[in-house]
């Protein structure tokens, strides 16, 4: 059976998600979905694909599988996934009597960047609970990708980030680099997190940390995973997109309250780190708030 660039031998059943047109705008600013898929394979089930471009991310929910990939293999067993760049040659079957598991393809925007960050770490792998935080975010996500919503790309788009994220911040290297970040780098943070709205300029933050402002770019890059300018305008950004869900305060206002004055500026800024213009984001969380229902 020829499909996605590779062959399968398939024994048991599965459900599929109907395939989405994704368009230009998303492939070149977002994370999309390229295709989903709820496996219940038995015994004999396998997959060898290559050069697909999509990055696959596999969850197990029941069973056992195996996966070869870069040289390596790994038995994967309940609450065990991975996440590979399906370019490269990659192989995986059941291992047991049956493998129940999730099948995630995506791409877009920072897919590079975000497997470049766990294939650097040496972790392709992952563990996470079966009915945890993980689980909610995957069935949110799928329910998106079925659904009929304005602004759905960009819904899409900021749950696959948030996936991604926790799969980042839960992963040993990551709690690791954590634990071992400089006390006044550490403090340095805080200080950002609680006064993003003032005028920190690197001088000001140089001065507060007591570290050279260029040992203090290079510890952000190193920690932080950008400059210190950056860093703020995260911290900025993050913090307009609670005050556009949860207040009906101008956009003007948001941006005053959150240290960008320049209320072109703003706009221009706010979509530029988000995809969507700082109105498009408030109805796009209302809709989303009213339509979707929570899980429980």
């Amino acid at each position: 059976m020829s499909f996605f660039n590779g062959s399968f031998c398939l024994n048991g059943y599965f459900y599929s998600a109907p395939p989405v047109p994704v368009t230009d705008y998303a492939r070149q600013n977002l994370f999309y979905i390229k295709a989903f898929s709820l496996m219940y394979s038995k015994s004999g089930y396998s997959t060898r694909r290559a050069n697909e471009h999509s990055y696959l991310l596999l969850f197990t929910y029941d069973g056992q599988g195996f996966l070869e990939y870069e040289g390596k293999t790994y038995t994967l067993s309940k609450g065990e996934g991975f996440l590979i760049d399906c370019r490269r040659p990659h192989f995986y079957k059941s291992m047991d009597s049956h493998w129940t598991h999730a099948d995630l393809h995506f791409n877009g925007y920072l897919s590079d960047d975000f497997f470049g960050i766990f294939k650097g770490n040496n972790c392709l792998t992952f563990r996470q609970f079966c009915d945890g935080s993980f689980q909610e975010h995957l069935e949110d996500l799928v329910e998106l990708y079925t659904g009929i919503l304005p602004y759905r790309e960009m819904l899409i788009s900021q749950k696959l980030h948030a996936i991604l994220t926790m799969l980042l911040t839960s992963a040993s290297f990551y709690r690791e680099s954590a634990e071992k970040i400089p006390e006044n780098l550490g403090w340095l943070l805080k200080y950002m997190q609680n006064s993003y709205h003032r005028h920190l300029t690197l001088d000001a933050l140089s001065e507060f940390s007591g570290i050279s402002k260029p040992h203090l770019i290079r510890l952000f890059h190193k920690y932080v995973g950008c400059t210190p300018r950056e860093y703020l305008i995260q911290l900025q950004i993050e913090h307009a997109r609670q005050l556009l869900e949860t207040t009906d305060l101008t956009v003007r206002q948001i941006g005053i309250m959150v240290g960008v004055e320049e209320s072109n500026y703003f706009s221009r800024l706010f979509k530029l780190k988000t995809g969507m213009s700082p109105t498009e984001w408030r109805n796009a969380h209302r809709t989303c708030s009213f339509d979707v229902p929570a899980h429980s």
